[in-house]
């Protein structure tokens, strides 16, 4: 969603109805206008900010800041929103076919990176990169279709967007430790076969994550 609501604004944008230096409509305004929530308008508008194309302060408002290359360059970029869109989608479904299809190789090398995840907390601190464990997940569903899916999902978290709201979503240690206990739980679940519950654990840890990710950039402002 809020992918959309990113899309639909900078249409409005380079349509002219709002133009550089412009304000944008107040948040509640904007909400009802566009029929959506406010908490989805904050997330498109911190993607919005961080790609250059807003600029927000408190007490001040949402002002349009692109020039014409940046709202050409806009349809050409894979947003936030976008990736994480298509990692709510297939990776539950990749923990319900690990948990299904468990070998006893499958949930050793899931142990294994689980434990390099924690090596990794105790000892690099915020320099937290998961990707290794959630390819072992998909791994462990046995299906090299859906495995490369997420590996071309996962190429583009390199951007400058992603690693700016990452950056802000793990700003401290106790969120890094709850997607650690998240990672654990979902082991056992994968291990005991529960398929129904590795895949609630995976959506509700990305649930969390995008909330984090996406809600962090205005929490953070001044």
């Amino acid at each position: 969603m809020p992918a959309q609501i990113a899309e639909s604004i900078v249409g409005a944008i380079s349509r002219g109805e709002y133009p550089s230096g412009s304000r944008l409509p107040a948040e509640r305004e904007l909400a009802v206008t566009l029929g959506v929530s406010r908490s989805s308008l904050r997330q498109a508008l911190a993607t919005l900010e961080l790609a250059g194309i807003v600029s927000s302060q408190h007490g001040s408002g949402t002002t349009v800041v692109a020039d014409a290359d940046q709202l050409v360059s806009w349809g050409q970029q894979i947003l936030p929103p976008q990736i994480l869109e298509v990692r709510m989608l297939i990776e539950p479904e990749l923990a319900a076919l690990a948990a299904a299809k468990r070998t006893p190789a499958s949930i050793a090398a899931l142990e294994a990176a689980l434990a390099r995840l924690e090596r990794q907390h105790d000892h690099a601190g915020l320099d937290y990169n998961d990707h290794f464990f959630h390819l072992a997940v998909a791994e462990a569903a046995q299906n090299p279709i859906l495995l490369n899916t997420l590996r071309e999902t996962l190429s583009h978290t390199g951007g400058p967007m992603w690693r700016e709201l990452k950056r802000l979503a793990l700003a401290s240690h106790e969120t890094v430790r709850g997607h650690l206990d998240e990672a654990r739980a979902l082991v056992a679940a994968i291990r005991e076969g529960r398929a129904r519950d590795a895949a609630e654990i995976w959506r509700d840890h990305l649930v969390v994550y995008r909330r984090e990710m996406l809600a962090s950039h205005q929490a953070r402002k001044p």
